[in-house]
């Protein structure tokens, strides 16, 4: 197992494109000193007050609710929730509540291992209000053994509820117990159909079926997840989202918000600007769309939903001297709540945005954050936000991801040298077939043994440099020739050639490093993991 690094800063951090291999920025030695960095700033008098007094609060909430929410799915004695304060750093991770590929589980490994070196708490944050836009796995197939490996979609055992919104929050989906079986087996029989007969994918899918019926979506994946990590040694905490934005912290994070929103508005648009001219991003929804204003209506990165429904809505606010409203819509006053209403604090749900959900996960609870690749990429600009908005230095944040392929037979694969060199002895012959055709004359053949004595004739008969013109219309006259009565060749060498793609689209798919975690074997993916988030530079 081998621990690729890429410390080059300001670069994007790519993948590995090899095998049992991880990516970490900055280097895998400065994390320390990176965590200090945090922890020197957090305990220094830079801080604001509210800021500070606010973190304190979070931090306490997440440690009784991380410990209450394990409490309700975990098996035998638990950490003392004590174990959570602030007395010890925290390292922090999250990503939406999906069967993510190895490469996003690497970062919930690699924190633990850093919290075991560090004498911190590890953390992952469950982000359960996210839009659930795929709910199917992708695993490689055959139809049958002389068949080509394609990517065969299957839907995952869940069901949705009745609404017209063409998607929805992780959070509103439900487990269907009745499809579990169905795609256990199809799952098993794409599997199978490329040789792999080891998966944790029926286990998987048969322990979420277990859980109790009162977990949605979102939950039952990732409570599932956790226990597996468990198993493995792996001590991180979880919490969902969801669960934290009922909290009074996040409420008081959310005021801050509205009583300034008009500065949070301009800043964020300002910061969005400036990272797109700087990135030379001309798509006007990447990273993310701007802000909104109309009238005397801002919008906010935040998601509001209303009562009765399953969807979220953009979260729109207007001050006026009556006071401050909330709405979905800008102008629409008739669906406008009064900020601090009693219904709209009963009912109402605020959620935070990309942008704004790794901004307050990083300055008011982690003591050091770690993304994946978007992520990392991303909250550069969040860097800004933070910078401008809450007027503090942007706390540094560790960016890894790993890239793991499912473990096929040995015939079953082509290592990507051999592929290299059948491209080029594909790429040499056809260079010949045009520039030297002659060569593949059969001198077996009369027609063609008289077409060689021909070229070899025009070949002696080259008359020096200036005088070429009749010659070389006879040449290329005499090779169109050639080149009609060699023309199986080039038919074979496009065969050959439409194989050889074939075989390395194939190729490509099994080396995938998308595929889901759960269509891995347990055992051999986590201890794959855990000696990439072991090893060091």
């Amino acid at each position: 197992m081998l621990l690729v690094t890429d410390s080059v800063h300001g670069l994007p951090l790519r993948a590995p494109r090899g095998n049992n291999l991880a990516a970490i920025v900055p280097d895998r030695s400065t994390i320390a000193s990176l965590l200090q960095a945090n922890l020197s700033f957090w305990n220094s008098s830079q801080v604001p007050s509210w800021i500070g007094t606010l973190r304190r609060l979070a931090r306490s909430q997440i440690a009784t609710l991380s410990h209450d929410y394990a409490n309700s799915y975990l098996n035998g004695p638990l950490v003392p929730s004590a174990e959570l304060s602030l007395n010890r750093p925290w390292i922090l991770g999250g990503h939406q509540a999906e069967l993510f590929h190895p490469g996003v589980w690497f970062k919930n490994i690699l924190i633990d291992r850093l919290a075991k070196e560090t004498n911190s708490v590890g953390l992952h944050a469950i982000i359960d209000h996210d839009l659930a836009r795929v709910t199917t796995l992708r695993a490689p197939s055959r139809a049958d053994s002389r068949q080509r490996a394609h990517i065969t979609t299957i839907p995952l055992p869940l069901s949705r509820p009745s609404t017209q919104d063409t998607f929805l929050p992780w959070n509103a989906w439900q487990v269907d117990r009745s499809k579990i079986e169905d795609t256990c087996g199809r799952i098993r029989q794409a599997l199978e159909s490329v040789g792999i007969t080891k998966s944790m994918s029926t286990d998987y899918f048969h322990q979420v079926a277990s859980l109790p019926k009162d977990r949605n979506a979102a939950l039952a994946l990732s409570q599932v997840r956790h226990r597996m990590e468990r198993r493995h040694g792996i001590s991180n905490w979880e919490f969902p989202m969801s669960y934290l934005c009922q909290g009074k912290s996040w409420r008081e994070f959310v005021e801050h918000c509205v009583a300034n929103a008009a500065e949070l508005n301009r800043t964020y648009n300002e910061c969005l600007d400036d990272y797109r001219s700087r990135e030379q991003i001309t798509n006007p929804t990447q990273p993310v769309p701007r802000l909104g204003r109309q009238g005397d209506w801002i919008e906010l990165p935040f998601w509001i939903r209303m009562p009765g429904q399953f969807s979220r809505k953009r979260m729109w606010v207007s001050k006026r001297e009556s006071g401050c409203q909330v709405a979905p819509e800008p102008g629409s006053h008739d669906s406008a709540v009064p900020w601090g209403d009693p219904f709209w604090e009963s009912s109402w749900i605020v959620w935070p945005r990309a942008l704004t959900t790794t901004l307050f996960l990083r300055v008011f609870i982690a003591d050091l954050f770690v993304h994946g690749i978007g992520g990392g990429q991303y909250d550069r600009l969040t860097d800004a936000i933070i910078e401008r908005f809450l007027r503090i230095p942007p706390p540094k944040f560790l960016t890894c991801t790993a890239t793991l392929w499912l473990t096929f037979p040995e015939s079953s694969s082509i290592e990507e040298p051999a592929l290299t060199e059948q491209a080029m002895a594909l790429e040499h012959q056809r260079q010949r077939l045009r520039s030297c055709p002659e060569q593949f004359l059969d001198l077996q053949v009369p027609a063609q043994m008289q077409l060689a004595i021909e070229h070899r004739q025009l070949l002696d008969r080259m008359p020096p440099r200036g005088l070429k013109k009749t010659w070389d219309h006879d040449m290329r006259r005499l090779k169109a020739k050639i080149v009609a009565a060699i023309d199986e060749h080039f038919h074979a060498w496009d065969d050959r050639m439409t194989a050889f793609e074939a075989r390395k689209l194939e190729q490509k798919i099994l080396q995938s490093r998308e595929f889901s975690y759960v269509l891995f074997e347990e055992q051999d993916v986590l201890h794959r993991l855990i000696q990439l988030a072991i090893t060091r530079c």
